[in-house]
């Protein structure tokens, strides 16, 4: 018996390891494309129309993720263990599902962005000039949604190469070549061709989707609703704070700042999070070994996965983090001269993302596993912290006071999941060299 679980263990990791490789080169392109991205805009459309195109940006992805309802790790959850048990049918329902149920709500969400973008940009932002970009970023909510589907989709069967393109690394390998070739010269034509991008990686996504699994467009069985369903709200609270730390930063800018102030936080905050492209490109793999672990009531799997992957993760995310407090200067000059100041906003959230990578895949671990009420009082601890000091810090302290208090919500988000996972399954997904 022990060395068949040795076996078993020993085969789990090399899968792990030999996916994750694959994930990991995959999102390193996607995360290079993001960076070179991010630079070519700010130096061609300058730092204020740069300001008001990730401003607009950041409420449109944050709407395009609440129109999932949810749905994003219930696919992975739900689509992994159907398959795990040979149910090809119902993870095809489960993809039908969640499209019938997202699209009529993004939809609506991109019109009504459209409808309200004058009073949002002057009444709430006071900046007039906000309100065109946001008209036109509004209509990649509902395709952006789509990508969304597929990628968690694809992740839930494992073709981790899809569902990275689809989740992150599409959208820049095309809208890089456009930027690069038209040379926008501000926020209103970078968001024409971001639009395109997006469209342009949905309808893919779609397609290969369809190609291989030939869902049948139809509604879904009554038992494949109502065990989907079950779960919707609570990952729906779940996604809602994890979207509120993630973006809120910028919106508080937005709001009490200038476009520049804006430009200067999400180009360090976007650079930051090229740390947890590690996270990311692990997760993409252990997330379906969770659910079909729990599934199975494997739960020496959850934990030998869990502590293999928090040691990957950690012996890459060192060097990455010394990289960037070392030339953080240098990076962000990449934008333009301008953006030097804001070397010290990158050193910060860099700080934040690697506790987070270090702290494993424990958001995963609860939401794969059921117990996803516990990765909720994480979340509603940091939200609170956010929404509590949020607006004093970017009020006094500007983009910089912003950083510090994304920096502690997030590891303290992580900090109480890791003692959650503690708790429910005895293990420590920090304590990775045992």
């Amino acid at each position: 018996m022990k060395h068949t679980s040795v076996i078993n263990r020993d085969g789990r990791f090399k899968e792990l390891l030999s996916a994750s490789g694959l994930a990991f080169f995959v999102k390193a392109i996607a995360a290079l494309g993001t960076f070179v991205l991010n630079v070519l805009i700010a130096r061609l459309i300058g730092i204020e129309q740069s300001g008001y195109f990730n401003l607009a940006l950041s409420i449109v992805t944050l709407i395009s993720i609440l129109s999932l309802q949810g749905f994003n790790n219930v696919l992975v959850r739900f689509i992994s263990a159907y398959r795990a048990s040979g149910k090809g049918d119902e993870y095809n329902q489960v993809y039908i599902f969640a499209v019938l149920r997202t699209m009529p709500a993004s939809i609506a969400a991109s019109f009504s962005l459209i409808y309200f973008s004058d009073w949002i940009s002057i009444t709430i932002f006071g900046k007039e000039n906000l309100s065109d970009v946001i008209s036109i970023l509004s209509l990649s909510i509902a395709p952006l949604a789509i990508c969304h589907i597929n990628g968690y989709s694809f992740q839930g069967v494992k073709k981790v190469v899809h569902s990275m393109l689809a989740l992150s690394a599409g959208v820049p390998i095309v809208l890089v070549p456009l930027i690069f070739i038209f040379e926008p010269t501000n926020a209103i034509e970078t968001s024409s061709y971001y639009l395109l991008a997006t469209l342009f990686v949905c309808i893919t996504s779609s397609s290969i989707w369809y190609i291989y699994f030939r869902p049948k467009i139809s509604l879904p069985e009554i038992n494949v609703r109502q065990e989907v369903s079950a779960p919707l709200l609570s990952m729906f609270f779940i996604v809602l704070m994890t979207q509120i730390t993630m973006w809120m930063g910028q919106i508080f800018l937005g709001v009490v700042g200038t476009a520049t102030d804006v430009a200067l936080f999400s180009s360090a905050q976007r650079t930051a999070l090229l740390t947890s492209f590690i996270l990311v490109s692990v997760n993409s793999i252990a997330a379906p070994k969770f659910a079909e672990a729990y599934r199975n009531a494997d739960y020496e799997g959850i934990r030998d996965t869990a502590r293999f992957s928090s040691r990957l993760m950690t012996a890459i995310a060192v060097p990455v983090l010394i990289f960037i407090f070392i030339f953080s200067d240098w990076i962000m000059s990449l934008f333009g001269e301008e953006f030097r100041e804001s070397a010290n906003i990158l050193r910060v959230l860099a700080v934040g993302q690697f506790i987070n990578v270090i702290s494993g895949s424990v958001g995963f671990i609860l939401q794969m596993t059921g117990k996803e009420k516990y990765f909720k009082y994480s979340l509603m601890v940091s939200c609170f912290l956010l929404l509590l000091i949020g607006p004093l810090a970017s009020y006094f302290h500007g983009a910089l006071g912003m950083a510090y208090v994304i920096a502690i919500c997030m590891s303290t988000q992580n900090l109480l999941s890791v003692y959650f996972v503690k708790k429910k399954f005895g293990f420590n997904t920090m304590a990775f060299w045992r």
